[in-house]
């Protein structure tokens, strides 16, 4: 209603009396707050209540710019402006939001993403309206987080870089959702650049490294065999060495998606997302075909009692707490796995391609972080 009114412009016979009018506006204006003259007979009415979808209009009659500034003001005492969400969201609110409506749905392991989201929700940050996020805030916020230690291995040490990072693009995805799903304004478009955010943070990324020989193999599986679950460990850990398989791979894994006869089974795809498939394809060798059976192969249900991805990292790390004494143990992570099958495959001579279509990275240039190739294990290529 406030947008389609009709705006007047006043007529004279001679410039004089045009500007005798806007001499008279000038002195109605002196010391009236929410009108301001911008050049010749032009009137610019702005009305900013908190909470509320701001007014912001250019007026020719000065009259009729001072009556809807009254009329605003008495629509707004008389609580006959309604609030926008637009400008009484605040990111606090949206985190809060996605978390109750959008994880669930799409996130395989909803309570890690919820406890991450309530973290977020905690800092002052969270606190400012939504359209008025900036890049600064997350600078600042950035520096705070940095700041902030954890106790990693038994020691304190600042939150990684990596950490900060994720919770910035998990941000990121909570204002585009609500600017694409809820309607929410950002003026200023999407503030978070975590390229540009993160590039003042030097990197501290611990390279992740393949398992050094078959003796450090051997003693990882002995530990695994004695860690009290019946040999769980010890299989999925075999089994990741033997396919290269993510720790949410392997503890998603079920019984009716493996095809022994066919030497395949079927793992859920991390990158569903982008190309429409729910599950990836997984090609056993005589290994991990033995691992399978030795636990004994099953109609239905999950493979592993590790169906949570950290428990698997949890339970790899009591085994590691458990035998300090082992060279290069306390490196050893679930991706560790994964690292030292694709590393072995590449030794075998296998294509790029051929390794991708194993790994089930999207691209071959994602290889290169999982190359701990030596110049001995490439002499029997050279010329």
């Amino acid at each position: 209603m406030l947008n389609s009114i009709e705006l007047r412009c006043p007529t004279f016979e001679t410039k004089t009396d045009a500007l005798a009018y806007d001499r008279r506006a000038k002195r109605l204006l002196e010391g009236y707050r929410g009108i301001r003259r911008i050049g010749f007979m032009q009137y610019r009415l702005q009305y900013r209540p908190k909470g509320f979808r701001p007014f912001d209009r250019v007026f020719r009659d000065i009259d009729q710019a001072i009556e809807m500034h009254s009329k605003l003001k008495a629509m707004y005492q008389s609580g006959l402006l309604e609030p926008t969400e637009h400008f009484t969201a605040t990111l606090k609110g949206l985190l809060q939001r996605y978390s109750d409506e959008v994880v669930p749905k799409i996130s395989s392991y909803p309570s890690r993403e919820k406890s991450r989201l309530r973290k977020l929700c905690s800092y002052d940050i969270a606190k400012v309206l939504a359209h008025k996020l900036a890049r600064q805030h997350f600078n600042a916020w950035r520096d705070i987080r940095r700041s902030e230690t954890s106790l990693r291995k038994g020691v304190e040490k600042p939150i990684s870089r990596k950490t900060i990072k994720d919770e910035l693009s998990l941000i990121k995805r909570v204002l585009e959702y609500a600017e694409d799903e809820w309607a929410i304004e950002l003026p200023k478009g999407n503030p978070i650049d975590v390229r540009r955010i993160m590039r003042r943070i030097e990197n501290d990324k611990v390279e992740k490294k393949a398992i050094a020989s078959p003796d450090i193999e051997a003693k990882l599986l002995e530990a695994c065999a004695k860690y009290g679950d019946g040999h769980s460990l010890r299989d999925l850990v075999e089994l990741g060495l033997a396919t290269g398989c993510r720790r949410g791979e392997l503890a998603g894994l079920c019984w009716e998606n493996i095809f022994i006869d066919e030497r395949i089974m079927r793992v859920r795809n991390k990158d569903r997302k982008h190309d429409g498939k729910q599950l990836r394809g997984v090609p056993l060798g005589p290994r991990a075909l033995a691992v399978l059976k030795r636990i004994g192969i099953q109609d239905n249900g999950s493979v592993f009692i590790y169906t949570n991805p950290d428990s698997i990292t949890k339970a790899m790390s009591r085994v590691r707490k458990k035998h300090p004494d082992v060279p290069d143990f306390e490196f050893i992570t679930p991706h560790s796995l994964r690292h030292t099958a694709i590393t072995r495959q590449q030794k075998k001579g296998l294509s790029p391609a051929q390794v991708q279509a194993m790994s089930g990275h999207k691209t071959t240039q994602m290889l290169d972080n999982y190359t701990h190739l030596q110049a001995e294990d490439v002499i029997e290529f050279a010329d």
